[in-house]
């Protein structure tokens, strides 16, 4: 684990830019060929990619990026209360590149400006307006938590039955990359866990335990592509394809824009995502993943990083 956390640990010291050049680099090392649109998003394809696409995003809310001194780890937990850790969604990245690592060959895609209302999506859907390979479905690694799975408005249940049944719970969520790509390609698509918990605060943390439940699901998934069908999005929204139009552009552009915008968060009620909560300091599993709350308490988000 000690070479992984520290691979990890170099993902949340970069900034936007280096974070950039290094998955350019790192892409074409692995044989992959890349559709470098800077500052909007890295695609990229293999010869012998699988017919899934990979998604997480470069941007993190956080200014100033975490040097080595700033990096707390404690067990399975890691932190950086200092600056913020940049876990949503350089935990997306880190997925991915893990995949890589053991030979897996899935279609990729890292975008800019998520954050800020799916600016970099936004963009890859006007290049891209259907996909240039088969591809039979999207994950993207973004979501807090652990083994949650968030479809937004992609209403195929077979696909819905087809992640749960693969070791995934679901869930629901507001915006990622996938809720503007999905939609506009007609391909179905799901958010999955990145083992992140507090995101968009100075207390955010890894669970890293957590993030590997999910590297090892998906890896198990990408190992066995074929056995797995080609699933239509099945738009279930009354808001069809405002995604593109970054209706979220207003309320979640970079820290700024959360200036007295209340949100609701289910999990802080009741602790749900601290040491006393679910899972302890080493990550381990010590509740119902089932709970949930009825009940949304609203909070004001701080410009704090």
């Amino acid at each position: 684990m000690s070479n992984q956390l520290t691979r990890l640990k170099s993902l949340y010291k970069k900034s936007d830019d280096k974070m950039h050049h290094f998955l350019s680099q790192k892409l074409k090392s692995y044989g992959y060929h890349i559709e470098d649109s800077y500052n909007e998003y890295i695609f990229a394809s293999h010869k012998d990619q699988d017919d899934i696409m990979l998604v997480s995003h470069i941007d993190t809310v956080h200014d100033t990026k975490p040097k080595e001194r700033d990096l707390v780890v404690n067990g399975a937990i890691i932190t950086a209360p200092e600056t913020g850790l940049g876990a949503d969604d350089r935990n997306g990245i880190f997925a991915i590149l893990e995949l890589l690592k053991r030979g897996l060959r899935p279609q990729v895609l890292f975008t800019h400006l998520e954050e800020s209302g799916g600016i970099g999506a936004s963009a890859f859907v006007r290049d891209y307006p259907e996909p240039p390979y088969n591809t039979e479905f999207m994950i993207e690694i973004d979501r807090r938590g652990i083994g949650e799975a968030v479809f937004y408005e992609c209403g195929n249940e077979e696909f819905q039955t087809m992640i749960q049944e693969c070791g995934f719970t679901l869930d629901f969520g507001s915006y990622s990359d996938i809720a503007t790509i999905g939609p506009a390609w007609d391909v179905a698509a799901v958010n999955l866990s990145a083992g992140y918990l507090n995101e968009h605060t100075y207390r955010e943390k890894t669970v890293f335990t957590g993030l590997m439940y999910t590297v090892n699901l998906v890896s198990n998934i990408l190992k066995n592509s074929e056995l797995f069908n080609s699933y239509n999005y099945q738009d279930t929204s009354i808001r069809k394809n405002s995604y593109t139009k970054h209706s979220w552009g207003v309320t979640r552009n970079s820290w700024n824009g959360y200036d007295g915008y209340e949100y609701y968060d289910r999990y802080d009620e009741a602790g749900y995502w601290d040491e006393d909560g679910e899972y302890d300091i080493d990550g381990n599993y010590v509740g119902s993943m089932t709970d949930r709350f009825e009940e949304y308490k609203p909070i004001s988000k701080s410009k704090k990083k």
